[in-house]
């Protein structure tokens, strides 16, 4: 039982006006990765693996050679760098950076941070579908508890990361990935709140979510300024303890249950006389805005007896149906909507997440300087601070896409025609993103932030308010937790996609087409519901 009680316009918009500055600004550290890897990559957390570089490899990641004396050989790397190779012996190299005398990435650096987060992108969704399932059976204070800790432990993991313990930073990553999903989910329910307006209240949640990469971008900032990383990872684990707040005042200890529509469950009759006589003994409890409900049900009853065939039939032939009671958690899990929608999920979250992966690399790739690197670091995430736009863009044509649809006759049609187009949507932006990175040239990096900026909120944004249209609420951890562990089955995935683009040259343009087809075929999840509800009217 909650201290405050959510039952005012105030302090629900309250509640959610919290919920969004705590997601803001704990919820998406671990999207800010790239920004993480360029604080690491100056401390020289596995610069060592550069100082022994053989001489193979450093010339597979050269483009150039521009002068040569003796055994003195200056390249110009992939990333733009003026390096000299010192031939010692036939297996030591010393590199040097000519302009700032600083050390730089080298293959063998970038393999082992992609390594990481790779195993890391991949254990904390399968870990987050074992917590929603404990979330489910303990109820929504377990989880924001369990998160809190996460993050206060993440951030102290990280604080505390050296060259001498780099192993520090992907447990602290792993952390900061429990805890952004069971924070966010946890916030989910508060839109239930709303009869009218739940996706717009997902998608700013989700919007909160993107744009709170810009905690990472802080960070950043004081760290460019001075500030050592410890105290600012310390700080924000301090920070984080106002979660403490919702947790106990308002949040319910189990979840928010949204009362289901009674257009949506038209189809259940009920032939038998004693479920006619355990309704009325229902209705004797009922508020006498309940009565009124139960009145304008009987009057019906007749006509919803009539349709019940007919309308049961279609939706006894699509995958899911409005007879949710008898479903179970089981029923939904088996269903081909369902199925889809882990698919399209997988696949769009996988080319997010090999961006996000490969952000410092590709612009090492691409600029020809280390200043230029941290700029475009800092630009990357500026972008992404759209994210609350971009999702609220999102959400709102998904509520047009579901006002389009109100007047449709049959339940089925009104519940999947509106997510139809906006899955579409964000398959096409995922293929938009990889054109742009196909692109060599520096002005496309702007390009390529505006792409994933979108795509990162209809990917989020439509794939999450996606279950809580199409699904019951009590499910809504478990079908989530499900959803988190099926997908981190195919986020190892992008560790095949790192290995290759080191391979040899040109492998990122190969890799980018490679993603264009694989993206292309998520269509199949919008197509299929299409086919399902264009004909039920």
């Amino acid at each position: 039982m909650s201290f405050i009680v959510l039952n005012s316009s105030f302090r629900k918009g309250f509640a959610i006006g919290w919920a969004l500055l705590e997601i803001l600004l704990f919820a998406g550290l671990f999207f800010g990765w790239g920004t993480l890897v360029f604080m690491l990559k100056e401390e020289g957390v596995y610069g060592n693996l550069c100082e022994s570089s053989t001489p193979g490899e450093l010339d597979d990641k050269s483009r150039t050679i521009y002068t040569q004396k003796d055994n003195e050989t200056l390249y110009r790397t992939s990333a733009g760098y003026d390096v000299y190779s010192v031939n010692v012996t036939n297996y030591n190299i010393t590199l040097s950076v000519k302009d700032s005398g600083k050390a730089i990435g080298c293959t063998a650096q970038d393999k082992k941070f992609n390594l990481g987060f790779t195993i890391v992108s991949g254990l904390w969704p399968f870990f987050y579908g074992i917590l929603g399932q404990l979330g489910h059976k303990f109820g929504t204070r377990f989880l924001r508890l369990c998160s809190i800790t996460f993050f206060i432990c993440g951030s102290l993991l990280i604080a505390f990361t050296t060259p001498e313990v780099p192993w520090l930073a992907f447990v602290g990553l792993f952390l900061y990935g429990l805890n952004g999903c069971s924070l966010l989910f946890s916030s989910f329910q508060l839109s239930y709140l709303f009869e009218n307006g739940r996706s717009l209240v997902s998608s700013l949640m989700t919007g909160s979510f993107d744009s709170s990469i810009a905690t990472q971008l802080y960070i950043k900032v004081a760290y460019d300024n001075g500030i050592p990383r410890q105290y600012c990872y310390i700080f924000i684990a301090c920070l984080h303890v106002v979660a403490l707040i919702s947790t106990f005042l308002w949040l319910p200890k189990t979840y928010i249950d949204f009362p289901e529509q009674h257009d949506e469950t038209i189809i259940v009759s009920s032939d038998d006389e004693d479920d006619k006589i355990e309704d009325k003994k229902d209705s004797e409890r009922m508020t006498p805005l309940q009565d009124v409900n139960a009145l304008h049900e009987l009057n019906n009853h007749n006509i919803e007896k009539i349709d019940a065939d007919d309308v049961s039939k279609p939706l006894n032939a699509s995958p899911v149906t409005t007879e949710e009671e008898d479903i179970g958690l089981m029923g939904y899990i088996r269903s081909p909507l369902f199925l889809l929608h882990v698919f399209w999920y997988s696949i769009l979250q996988l080319r997010f997440f090999y961006f996000v992966g490969t952000l410092n690399p590709w612009l090492e790739r691409i600029s020809q300087t280390e200043e230029e690197v941290s700029q475009y670091t800092d630009i990357s995430m500026f972008f992404m601070l759209g994210g609350i736009v971009t999702s609220i863009t999102a959400g709102t044509f998904f509520e047009m896409q579901k006002r389009r649809y109100k007047d449709s006759k049959h339940p089925f049609r009104r519940r999947t025609g509106p997510v139809v187009i906006p899955l579409m949507v964000g398959t096409a932006l995922g293929v938009l993103l990889s054109v742009m990175q196909m692109i060599p040239a520096q002005g496309a990096i702007y390009a390529s932030f505006i792409s994933v900026t979108a795509f990162r909120s209809f990917l989020y944004a439509i794939g999450n308010g996606y279950l809580s249209e199409m699904f019951p609420s009590k499910y809504l951890n478990s079908l989530s937790g499900i959803l988190m562990v099926l997908t981190a089955i195919a986020s190892f995935l992008q560790y095949l996609f790192f290995y290759w683009t080191e391979s040899y040259t040109g492998a990122y343009l190969h890799v980018d087409i490679i993603l264009v087809c694989l993206v292309l075929t998520s269509l199949v999840h919008p197509i299929y519901q299409w086919f399902q509800c264009r004909h039920l009217d």
